[in-house]
């Protein structure tokens, strides 16, 4: 008697902690589903033109003032290192942001190599930084 007593005990206690599991886990599952419609909501509101919050996005986006090319006797920056023999001249900027690793630049470059006169190309804007002191 006391062996089925103690195993109809051990059964309820079974029961009774799967029961409180299945509960917790449909609590959970009911919240994830709520964040999930929420985000899909949030989703929504960003690509629907009409939304303010893309108005809002637009809005503070970022033009890129160097993007139009200048000519090399009236550029955006210039760039020298510190003995003077290099001289980089910013003719136009690619991108807004000169920190993301392949930023590029559109230069004309002043080197012991061009005897005097200017080269016109792309250059990293890692290269120059690395060596060179803003001027202008």
């Amino acid at each position: 008697m006391e062996t089925k007593k103690k195993l109809q005990n051990r059964i309820n206690g079974l029961k009774s902690n799967c029961s409180y599991m299945l509960n917790r886990y449909i609590e959970q599952f009911k919240e994830n589903t709520k964040l999930k419609e929420e985000i899909k909501k949030l989703k929504r509101r960003k690509w629907n033109k009409k939304s303010k919050y893309l108005k809002m996005e637009q809005k503070t986006k970022l033009k890129n003032e160097c993007n139009k090319e200048r000519d090399k006797d009236n550029p955006y920056e210039i760039w020298k290192t510190p003995d003077g023999s290099w001289e980089w001249r910013v003719l136009k900027k690619w991108q807004i942001d000169d920190d993301k690793p392949f930023a590029r630049w559109m230069v004309a470059v002043k080197s012991p190599y061009t005897y005097g006169s200017f080269d016109i190309g792309d250059e990293y804007v890692k290269n120059i930084k690395e060596v060179g002191n803003k001027v202008k």
